[in-house]
């Protein structure tokens, strides 16, 4: 299937400029992106000189590459791979080079689909006898590689529509079935594993299975932050405690999913680290850490290795609706996943090309999501929790902060299951609270306001808590309501899940403090140095 012109071409186009491999953003060219043997070892030959630093490439600085490599070098020489390079320097243009890694990476996913059992008759047409040929080429030539996925994607939902519709859809009687409800919740009540802060998991109890929980604040606040500390807090049942100079047990051995889409996956990996060690996240990615913190840090990164199928982390920089909900459906059903983290609900160049055509607007594109992650909630039965920014008027507002503040639009709240938002604690605030705010021993650095909660009674109130942006870690130390009263009769609940038995998190506390090591690392050792800056690495023939 593969174009020999348009392999010829690429080559040809990365000897005269080979600094376009290092435009990541745009091109992304592995040996897997060829068929042919001598292909993949021609543009691994071309990707090695251009990291050695070569700014033009030379048939002749190719061929003396390869000497060093006999045996490919016997093959290069047998398929005349000389003059097949003489002919794409000379014949290549290097402004056409868009072009031809485009039209490279449409063939590819061709390929692909028919590899995966889909049928792309439709759009690339592979019998020239066809009385269509010319026309379907003409069509495919005009296509990108997201117009021929799109395609496959419409065709998938069209069938998916005759099946699904209506699946969600129940009738029955008030009375029917209600016994057996409960004596459900008798041996199992409808509360979720613990999240961070007690009083938060007793206002909502805990992370529920089919419910979507969001978070609103503005930028600096700690989304990005408590997300990541909340899923550490589910996947990882063990701390480091500095206070007390060990490793304690808290948290469950939930698997997790967190899907970044503003942060790299290092980002999210040096959060995880900090949120486990203790350590301000600063330290480690400056890397100043005393003896004592790197054994810690070490520790830490054995405690990742031990529960590492516990977090996944998918990187999703331009979401669409269809987008995320296949990665999700994918990552859920394959691993086993029962809580999602989304980060987070923003209007994306995809998001919004998705329904270009529909002239839907932003507000309403932006409530699709928010609805398409609720609908994913029911339909896998997994806890989500997601957030969004906060618009200019969240300090205008007195009272409960609520979906008055959401930035892009209200309607992002109409599905949810538990809406708060989430600012820094003002001096004014403190001094309201006088005592309230001195007698935990902490001075509260957050406060979440709960506007929205199904199925729990404790709605417009406030949680005062003090949370770390360096480690992630969050502790809850009262509640108030909107006048900053304390709430009557409220006892917070410390809610524990955990897939594991207590006695063998106990054996783990204690092999860790001994210094034991809880997994064999081995080879999947986590290179410190490697979490900050993606290093290039050469390719193996």
């Amino acid at each position: 299937m593969e174009n020999r012109n348009v392999v010829m071409q690429l080559f040809g186009c990365l000897m005269k400029n080979p600094l376009l491999l290092g435009e990541v953003n745009s091109y992304n060219l592995t040996p897997d992106d060829f068929e042919k043997r001598l292909d993949k070892q021609i543009f691994a030959g071309i990707y090695n000189l251009f990291l050695g630093g070569a700014e033009r490439i030379t048939v002749a600085d190719i061929d003396n590459y390869f000497k060093g490599h006999k045996a490919i070098y016997d093959s290069f020489v047998k398929a005349n791979g000389i003059e097949y390079l003489q002919d794409a320097e000379e014949l290549s243009v290097s402004e056409n080079f868009p072009y031809y890694y485009s039209t490279l990476k449409k063939y590819n996913a061709v390929k692909d689909l028919k590899k995966a059992g889909f049928d792309t008759s439709s759009f690339y047409p592979e019998n020239v006898l066809d009385e269509n040929y010319e026309k379907k080429m003409g069509r495919f030539d005009a296509m990108t590689v997201q117009n021929i996925f799109d395609e496959v994607r419409q065709k998938l939902i069209e069938v998916e529509g005759k099946y699904g519709a209506g699946t969600n859809t129940k009738t029955s009687t008030a009375v029917e079935g209600l016994g057996e409800l409960l004596e459900s919740l008798k041996s199992t009540p409808d509360i979720g594993a613990a999240l961070q802060g007690s009083h938060f998991n007793t206002v909502v109890r805990g992370a529920r299975k089919g419910a979507f929980y969001l978070q609103s604040s503005g930028t600096g606040v700690g989304k990005t932050r408590g997300m990541v500390g909340d899923a550490c807090y589910l996947a990882y049942p063990v701390i480091y405690d500095w206070s007390v100079s060990e490793w304690i047990s808290s948290g469950s051995t939930e698997k997790v999913l967190y899907v970044g889409t503003e942060q790299t996956i290092s980002e999210i990996q040096t959060l995880i680290l900090s949120y486990l060690s203790g350590i301000n996240e600063e330290k480690i990615i400056s890397n100043r850490l005393t003896n004592i913190e790197q054994q810690v840090l070490e520790q830490a990164i054995d405690v990742m290795t031990r529960f590492e199928d516990n977090f996944t982390i998918v990187q999703l920089p331009d979401p669409t609706i269809q987008l995320v909900k296949g990665i999700i459906r994918k990552e859920v059903l394959l691993k086993d996943i029962e809580y999602v983290f989304y980060d987070y609900i923003f209007s994306s160049p995809g998001l919004l090309g998705e329904f270009r055509d529909l002239r839907i607007r932003e507000d309403v594109v932006l409530g699709m999501l928010s609805t398409a992650l609720k609908d994913i909630c029911v339909e896998l039965q997994v806890f989500l929790k997601s957030a969004t920014q906060v618009n200019g008027d969240l300090m205008d507002i007195k009272g409960i902060r609520d979906q008055r503040c959401i930035r892009g639009s209200k309607a992002i709240a109409d599905k949810i299951d538990c809406g708060v938002v989430t600012a820094r604690v003002t001096k004014e605030e403190l001094i309201t609270l006088g005592r309230l705010g001195q007698d935990s021993g902490l001075i509260p650095t957050q406060v979440t306001d709960v506007y929205k909660l199904r199925r729990g009674r404790y709605n417009n109130v406030r949680i005062w808590s003090s949370f770390d942006l360096g480690t992630c870690r969050k502790k809850d130390l009262f509640i108030t309501d909107e006048d900053f009263k304390p709430i009557e009769g409220f006892v917070p609940v410390e809610l524990n899940f955990t897939s594991m038995e207590i006695g063998e998190i106990d054996e783990i506390v204690r092999m860790l403090n001994e210094g034991i090591m809880i997994s064999s690392i081995g080879e999947a050792a986590i290179n410190i140095e490697d979490l900050q800056v993606d290093n290039p690495k050469k390719w193996e023939f």
